[in-house]
């Protein structure tokens, strides 16, 4: 049986991550997929371990994120004595995709960082052809 996903869309709010007491992490989140101009869907994924850390630590509101993954499906005795059951979306890869404000945000910081080079000169390197005039020198 094949029991996988693939999503693009972009994240409807910051990504929430949860650490337990046993190391390990879950990073909660949702994007919204455009199906076209007019329909757009929402889906809730979770993310664990380092895939989880990585959506927390990378993207933000707004961005857009591609995510493959895989569906669980869960089932539990409700407080009521029904049975319940649920259908949650995990996400097992996450990549960056086609969104302008990360492109944007490393232009900056490449300008920022070429700027600084270009602009940094040591003491030495003002006028390289004079020697310091010092009577102390012994030859």
């Amino acid at each position: 049986m094949v029991n996988n996903f693939t999503l693009m869309g972009r994240l409807t709010k910051v990504p929430e991550l949860r650490a337990y007491a046993n190391g390990k992490y879950l990073t909660a989140f949702s994007i919204a997929v455009n199906e076209n101009k007019e329909k757009v869907h929402f889906f809730d994924l979770t993310a664990f371990g380092k895939t989880g850390e990585f959506v927390h630590h990378y993207f933000d509101k707004g961005q857009m994120i591609a995510v493959q993954g895989h569906l669980n499906y869960s089932t539990w005795t409700g407080q009521d004595g029904k049975t319940k059951s649920a259908v949650q979306l995990i996400a097992d890869k996450a990549d960056f995709c086609g969104d302008g404000k990360v492109r944007e945000q490393k232009t900056k910081v490449q300008q920022a960082v070429q700027q600084a080079q270009n602009s940094y000169q040591p003491e030495w390197a003002t006028a390289p052809n004079e020697m310091p005039m010092d009577d102390t020198l012994p030859f």
